[in-house]
């Protein structure tokens, strides 16, 4: 016969199981009132981030899941898991998160008491494991179940090494609490109250002890924090190499900083606020250059001789002074001696004079015509896809191809941001290079293997992560720089430049093939964030695209004219960085000028380098050269992203932009009120530049066919335009699905499309080199 409490115990257990669950959650819904900026704008919005339902256009999600494959779960193979990584710091997130919010809610402690409150720990540690596991199940549902389908799921036991991480973060959690749980016990022994620091305070500075939040000082979390600050800074030094990881880190510096909040009275926070910033101001607000691009030194240490004064008046962002020029200083676009001599536009076009082309109607050779690619901007989604483009191109121009000899009359790049990667790379080739031989590397080859270099990949490897280095310079080095004295020596715009190793080479040492027509010329646009103008930055002269306005305002300005010495040490790395300055991402860099100017990514003004390219285009001279040298113009555009409607065919259904799920959609339009304003700020920005750029498009259009070469012909115009369908994230992080289906994308119907319309146009209505005059001049119109 069974006894009564044999009979009872099972009932009571379950519904105390049951019971300690719904508190659970009951608890934390409650917390959420107080803690909602630690619960749900911290811990929340990085579970989002994993989904993907926010920020995924910027490939933050894929950060969280392994692009590379890898097998088994070895320790080796673990160290280089995001997913392993996401959930081990996510479980430590939650836990840390929970159990601040329970300790600061907590009712406060007798006086001058250092002795834990409440139940015992091996009671309370249960129900801190149960609140944890409920927390922290939310990272893993969403690592697990992504908001679309354009998230791969995890594979080749990448959902086995999410949860390991999840289970290992679990037990470091509770090993945690435990440890700070027995250091409590063990300092109770010693002392008692705050240490004797309360006491002393009240005597020496009463009004100063009123400003500590004496109550929310509870030494459990002050020691947890500190097990937990240990724990988080070990993981972070192993694995920052990983996005994912670093992400986290600096999630876990804004907690650390609500955290330390708390132990201010509500009413002196601002003030403490406050205080921190006028700190920071104090170290570093008095230095008007803290961040400087590499080879402009000399320039810079003309700045600090002047004090930040300027020599001779006052001087503002419009008519700035700038350091150095010349030795000394000098201001504006004009004057002062050691002028850098840029390339003559028409020395820069004597390539095309060489450059004959068979006629397959009769032997003849034919006139070629004048080619200027721009690449638009968008991280490595548009180096990558720029590089891609390029690539083919450069296959198709080698002899007895369609495109035969296209490569080498292409004479002018521009863009913006990412996309001026790839056109970097592209000047550097040497002639025998330019079309694409057997023996030759691609751009999108020579680049990968740039990054891995840097990376640390060994025989060659190719990387498509520039991110990691980022971030990991960001967490370790660069947050404190605020608070440090002294000049940082590097930042992570440093970085990202020694990412590209191919591109550290000065503009000088280009200077002398550019002008022998043996190099493409080069144009780099970033924006003044002061005054809205294009910074231009090439060897070429731009005399006429640097001009005034009809009120005397600088429309842009020549970095070399204003700095003639500057393209000595300037490389083409730190100017393609220079043009893709995205603040937080890299850091807002002054130039050498009185009052500091600061560069910011191309996109800001023309994301789509056809600005620039249309200006040199209508310039007098060119169309004089073009006349008397050139059947035409070909104007090739590479967009990262489709700028019109396209055909249902344009990309493969597994590369497309696919809806969100349900949940994540109600989640969005519940936000829509907060995000509509500034994404329709965003798009509107870019629908004027593509609404700006067709109409500078159609005038160069209509002046093309007013001209006439001297045989009377028309000189032909040609707008072809390769446009990236597929999905892609813009991040200096590029996952190899993305890259797959931009790759697959030279094969979609719009871009061989464009590949024959361009064939086409490179091969027809040129006119016969025999008929144009021997008496002609050499370089066109001078300059």
């Amino acid at each position: 016969m069974t006894r009564p409490d044999e009979r009872d115990s099972s009932p009571p257990m379950r519904r105390n199981i049951v019971v300690l669950f719904f508190s659970a959650i009951l608890d934390f819904l409650n917390r959420l009132g107080r803690h909602w900026f630690m619960l749900l704008i911290l811990l929340g919005g990085v579970c989002l981030a994993i989904r993907g339902t926010i920020l995924l256009d910027y490939g933050v999600a894929y950060l969280f899941r392994e692009d590379r494959p890898l097998v088994g779960l070895s320790p080796a193979v673990l160290w280089q898991s995001p997913s392993f990584f996401t959930e081990l710091l996510a479980v430590m997130l939650a836990g840390a998160a929970w159990v601040f919010a329970v300790d600061l809610d907590a009712p406060s402690p007798p006086p001058n008491s250092l002795r834990s409150r409440g139940p015992k720990f091996h009671r309370e540690l249960p129900s801190l494991a149960i609140r944890i596991v409920i927390l922290s199940i939310f990272p893993l549902l969403c690592l697990l179940y992504p908001a679309t389908d354009a998230i791969a799921p995890l594979q080749n036991g990448e959902g086995t090494r999410a949860v390991l991480g999840w289970l290992a973060g679990i037990v470091l959690s509770l090993f945690v609490l435990s440890l700070a749980w027995l250091v409590e016990r063990g300092l109770s022994t010693v002392t008692t109250g705050h240490f004797g620091i309360k006491r002393w305070l009240d005597v020496k500075a009463p009004r100063i002890a009123t400003w500590i939040a004496w109550d929310n000082i509870i030494w459990r979390v002050v020691i947890l924090w500190f097990m937990y600050v240990l724990a988080w800074a070990g993981i972070i030094v192993v694995a920052v190499h990983l996005p994912a990881v670093a992400i986290f880190a600096l999630v876990g510096v804004a907690l650390g900083a609500y955290v330390a909040l708390n132990f201010i009275v509500e009413r002196m926070r601002f003030y403490v606020i406050a205080a921190v910033f006028a700190l920071a101001t104090l170290l570093r607000g008095g230095d008007a250059y803290p961040y400087r691009f590499p080879g402009l030194d000399a320039q810079y240490a003309a700045c600090d001789r002047a004090g930040g004064r300027g020599a001779g008046g006052k001087h503002d962002a419009t008519h700035p002074l700038w350091c150095g020029r010349g030795g000394g200083t000098g201001a504006g676009n004009g004057g002062g001696g050691n002028e850098f001599r840029q390339v003559p536009r028409a020395a820069s076009l004597r390539g095309l004079k060489s450059l004959r082309l068979s006629d397959s109607g009769g032997g003849k050779t034919k006139l070629p015509k004048l080619v200027v690619v721009a690449i638009s901007g968008g991280a490595y989604r548009a180096a990558f896809w720029g590089a891609l483009v390029l690539d083919k191109l450069r296959a198709e121009s080698a002899v007895g191809k369609p495109l035969e000899g296209f490569a080498e009359g292409v004479r002018l790049l521009s863009g913006s941001s990412g996309g001026m990667v790839p056109a970097a790379y592209y000047t550097t080739l040497t002639p025998e290079l330019l079309p694409g031989t057997p023996e030759g590397a691609g751009i999108e080859e020579m680049i990968a293997r740039d990054i891995g270099r840097a990376n640390g990949l060994k025989d060659g490897q190719p990387s498509y992560d520039s991110l990691s280095s980022i971030t990991q310079q960001l967490v370790q080095k660069d947050l404190f720089n605020t608070f440090k004295l002294g000049r940082a020596l590097s930042d992570r715009g440093q970085t990202l430049d020694q990412q590209w190793g191919k591109l550290n080479i000065t503009f000088e040492q280009l200077r002398a093939e550019e002008e022998a027509g043996r190099r493409p010329s080069l144009i780099l646009s970033p924006m003044i964030a002061e005054t809205g103008q294009p910074l231009l930055i090439s060897n070429l002269d731009l005399t006429g695209i640097s001009g005034t306005g009809k009120a005397g305002a600088q429309q842009t300005l020549d970095l070399f004219k204003a700095l003639p010495d500057a393209a000595k040490g300037l490389t083409l790395a730190t100017a393609v960085r220079m043009s893709a300055t995205f603040p937080l991402i890299t850091p807002s860099v002054s130039l050498p000028t009185i009052p500091p100017l600061h560069p910011l990514d191309a996109g800001y003004f023309d994301d789509y380098g056809m600005a620039i390219a249309l200006g040199y285009l209508k310039q007098r001279d060119i169309i004089d050269w073009m006349s008397a040298n050139t059947s035409g113009i070909i104007l090739v555009q590479i967009n990262a992203f489709p700028t019109g409607a396209l055909g249902a065919d344009a990309v493969d259904s597994g590369c497309a932009d696919l809806p969100q799920r349900t949940l994540d959609g109600a989640i969005l339009r519940t936000l829509s009120p907060i995000v509509s304003p500034l994404a329709g700020l965003f798009s509107s920005r870019g629908a004027s530049m593509v609404f700006r750029n067709d109409q500078e498009l159609d005038t160069l259009q209509q002046l093309m066919r007013k001209l006439r070469n001297k045989d009377g012909k028309a000189l032909s115009f040609e707008h072809v335009v390769f446009e990236n369908a597929a999905r892609a994230s813009f991040s200096w992080y590029l996952p190899q699905h993305d890259l797959e289906c931009m790759r697959s994308q030279l094969g979609a119907p719009h871009n061989k499309a464009a590949l024959e319309q361009l064939a086409t146009a490179w091969r027809s209505g040129e006119a016969e080199a025999a008929a144009a005059d021997p008496a002609a001049p050499a370089d066109g119109v001078a300059q």
